[in-house]
């Protein structure tokens, strides 16, 4: 009995060492040798998921691609649009024109410049940081006017200071007194501009027309010399009220030609040019309310025209002001396209003296092929894939003469109609805007090029030839 509880007692250390150490690592080795696998596995989809994700990427980075090529094909030998980084959201893109040289810029007329602003400092930053770089600007006189005293607004003055009056001929910052705030704000801009206008034509008792910009505008380099060839037609044609920078509907994928200049019926006042003669007429009588539908009225407008460009000069980068928010901003102002290229010639300016401008509407409309039935215009004129979702029948017609790239003109008569046409498109739901006796003029880019026109005619121009009437979708 002694010698076995001799062996117990040497055994003992051994067993001990067992059960603490061998015994447990034997153990972890056997689950280490389970739960690697299933790690692995666990990996293995990881990798998978990756892969796939990049992959998902690749696929719509390459579609994106895709239908940018898509909206490029357009291209013509003439006319074309260069594309530009994403940052800039193509807003700079080049449209080409005929390009002139401006080294003798005496030929220019420098008309004063209203920067008109409130309290949004970073917007006006940003507008007078493009008008540094206008052609031309050395001929002008820049004068902001701020409705207020907000002390934001004095600090991007006085950073912009010194560059203005070394680039433009003069500079100057005016400060109105709001007093009491108008928490109307159709009442409070309607204000600040009667003050501006008294302002400017005061200060620049000299000058023909004063250029108004607000300070969420992003101005063209082109868009003094735009101006001062526009102000001469002005001067010669008494059916036409004003020029402006802005084109409603002047959307990346419907301009061509920046050489190009419209008539409207459609008063437009982002980034425009009032004359001497027409504040005379006006001043004493402006509103208390949007001044833009005042302007806008067949009492003052009295019939006139006003001409804008058909690739826009000025941007509307501002996202967010008293009647502006994003959604409205991402409709209808996301896609402007902003011209950026060299100078223009705007020699053929004449054309647009209304009895020159409306004989040539009314060749381009009698050369037409009319169509009254969409799925023959659908079969004939226009890829399908563009069309399906278009749902509607209306008088349209085509000029051969503009194919590749194509050229619409559209002829609105009834307003359902019309949004239907709008939404295919993506121009603006009101039928008025950049028509001329209710014609709007647009170029339309698909896969084939084609030219399209839509519109149902009116006596004036087709003279005895009829359609039949237009039928819409309810």
């Amino acid at each position: 009995m002694e010698s076995v509880s001799r062996r117990s007692t040497k055994r003992a250390p051994f067993l001990l060492f067992l059960s603490l150490v061998l015994i447990p690592s034997f153990l972890l080795l056997m689950l280490s040798a389970l739960i690697l696998p299933l790690d692995a596995q666990k990996d293995g989809r990881e990798d998978v998921d990756k892969i796939n994700l990049l992959t998902q990427l690749d696929v719509a980075r390459s579609q994106r691609s895709k239908d940018r090529d898509l909206q490029r094909k357009w291209t013509s030998e003439n006319h074309s649009i260069e594309s530009v980084s994403a940052s800039e959201h193509r807003r700079n893109a080049s449209v080409q024109g005929t390009s002139i040289s401006l080294s003798d810029q005496t030929t220019l007329n420098g008309f004063p410049i209203a920067v008109i602003t409130s309290d949004r400092a970073s917007y006006l930053s940003e507008t007078l940081s493009a008008l540094l770089n206008v052609r031309g600007i050395s001929l002008c006189d820049v004068a902001v006017v701020q409705d207020g005293t907000d002390p934001s607004v004095a600090s991007v003055i006085s950073n912009a200071r010194m560059k203005f009056e070394s680039a433009a001929r003069s500079f100057r910052f005016h400060q109105i007194p709001s007093g009491s705030r108008e928490p109307d704000g159709g009442r409070r801009i309607a204000s600040h501009y009667r003050r501006t206008l008294n302002f400017m034509f005061q200060t620049y008792s000299d000058s023909r027309a004063v250029i108004l910009l607000e300070d969420d505008l992003r101005p063209s380099p082109a868009i003094v010399e735009y101006f001062s060839h526009c102000e001469r037609v002005l001067r010669e044609d008494p059916t036409l009220m004003a020029v402006s920078a802005f084109n409603d509907n002047g959307l990346e994928h419907l301009v061509q030609n920046a050489s190009r200049i419209l008539r409207t019926e459609w008063f437009v006042g982002l980034g425009w040019l009032m004359t001497r003669d027409l504040f005379n007429e006006v001043g004493k009588k402006w509103p208390d309310n949007h001044w833009d539908h005042f302007l806008r009225h067949p009492s003052q407008r009295k019939g006139r025209a006003v001409l804008i460009p058909e690739v826009p000069l000025v941007y509307h980068f501002g996202r967010k002001g008293t009647f502006m928010d994003a959604w409205h901003h991402d409709r209808y102002m996301e896609h402007i396209q902003l011209y950026a290229g060299p100078s223009v010639d705007y020699t053929l300016s004449s054309l647009l003296v209304q009895q020159h401008y409306e004989k040539e509407l009314q060749k381009d409309i009698r050369k037409a092929i009319f169509f009254d039935d969409v799925e023959a215009f659908r079969k004939n004129f226009l890829d399908k894939h563009y069309v399906y979702s278009m749902g509607m029948v209306f008088s349209c017609a085509v000029i051969p003469e503009r194919r590749r790239p194509g050229h619409a003109l559209g002829h609105h008569h009834d307003e359902r109609c019309f949004r239907q046409v709008a939404e295919f498109f993506g121009i603006w739901h009101e039928s008025g805007r950049s028509s001329y006796k209710g014609t709007n003029d647009i170029f339309n880019r698909t896969e084939t090029n084609i030219t399209t026109l839509y519109f149902r005619y009116w006596q004036g121009y087709i003279g005895s030839q009829q359609l039949g009437a237009t039928r819409c979708s309810s």
